[in-house]
């Protein structure tokens, strides 16, 4: 078998490649496949978010934070929240009562 060596330029060759491309992809069966939905990434709150879902000040936000008793992410400058996260935190701080109506 012979071997054939083509001369063209870069513009000619990217044509070529497109075309080629082109006519796979549409004469693929690949082509009728719906791509999948990425799943969304967790939701981070900023400081502002995080206050609101925990129904503090902004300022006792920062105070908690400068003194690491609620979790939070460092992200450059940025502070944020996830809120799972901040959801396990709450559930850890759940303290335990008596009902005092029912005992005699």
């Amino acid at each position: 078998m012979q071997e054939k060596v083509v001369v063209t330029t870069n513009a000619e060759l990217a044509q070529l490649i497109d075309a080629a491309v082109y006519n796979a992809l549409h004469q693929s069966k690949f082509t009728q496949l719906k791509t999948q939905p990425r799943p969304q990434l967790e939701k981070y709150l900023t400081v502002q978010e995080a206050a609101s879902f925990l129904k503090l000040a902004k300022s006792t936000l920062y105070q908690m934070v400068s003194k690491r008793t609620v979790p939070f992410i460092k992200n450059g400058t940025r502070t944020l929240f996830d809120t799972a996260d901040l959801n396990l935190w709450m559930s850890q701080k759940k303290k335990n009562f008596i009902n005092t109506n029912n005992i005699k």
